[in-house]
């Protein structure tokens, strides 16, 4: 075997190794969270096992000493191990990590779900659901003007429970179509759309500009779109100026 050929082989092997080393020491990290006591080695090994990982006491322990080494975990003594502060912060980093590129997942998702038949106009589609108070007239602007997706709007009156959101006492549920249903309609054609950017578009003179900014839905665990309404970086009564 020629030599470089080796070392990838080598070098794949090894990555491969510490993967499932740094996953094993996540999962003893995640036992550790949600106990509301110390655990053993002995416990956090029956505990793996039962999860389907083929692992050893011995190696436990191992792991053990090396997160008490990295201030990840804390000996207890005979108690057992607890999880330190440096190590829930350790815990959710490597979650959020894990969770990039779950918007652009989620879009996937929902577009292969979406059933609607273009020609019946019927079956299901994706909506984005909002919840409105005292801001009716605005949205008018927005469909009035040509700046929404579409012309249709479903209304939810207060305390619903829909799909698993809850409208608000003195509130309204404003439904309406959206990019993602679009991708559905144009699948069921046989034409494959894939949502990349969600972006904050300028307008001047009523007319759009150009995109101020843009994040990628493969880069982001968290929706672009709330992130620029929490950013009170959308204003629309300032763009029609």
């Amino acid at each position: 075997m020629p030599i470089d050929l080796f070392l990838k082989l080598k070098y794949i092997i090894f990555m491969s190794m510490d993967h499932r080393k740094d996953k094993k020491k996540k999962n003893i990290m995640k036992l550790l969270q949600s106990s509301s006591e110390p655990l053993s080695s002995i416990k956090i090994t029956e505990e793996l096992m039962q999860m389907g990982m083929d692992i050893s006491e011995r190696s436990v322990r191992i792991y053990l000493q090396e997160m008490d080494e990295e201030g990840l975990t804390q000996s207890c003594g005979k108690k057992g191990r607890i999880l330190t502060d440096r190590g829930q912060e350790e815990l959710e980093s490597s979650d959020l990590i894990a969770r990039v590129g779950y918007m652009s997942a989620r879009i996937d998702r929902m577009t292969y779900k979406m059933t609607f038949d273009l020609e019946m106009r019927s079956n299901t589609i994706v909506i984005p659901v909002k919840t409105l108070k005292e801001k009716w007239h605005l949205v008018r602007q927005v469909f009035e003007k040509g700046y929404a997706m579409g012309a249709l709007v479903s209304l939810l009156p207060e305390k619903t429970d829909f799909n698993g959101i809850y409208v608000p006492e003195a509130h309204v549920g404003l439904c309406t179509v959206c990019s993602v249903t679009l991708n559905g309609v144009l699948l069921k054609k046989g034409v494959p759309v894939r949502s990349i950017f969600s972006g904050l578009l300028e307008l001047k003179e009523g007319k759009a500009d150009h995109f101020s900014e843009l994040i990628n839905y493969d880069g982001t665990s968290l929706d672009p779109l709330e992130l620029f309404i929490r950013g009170r970086m959308t204003n629309y009564p300032g763009a029609q100026k």
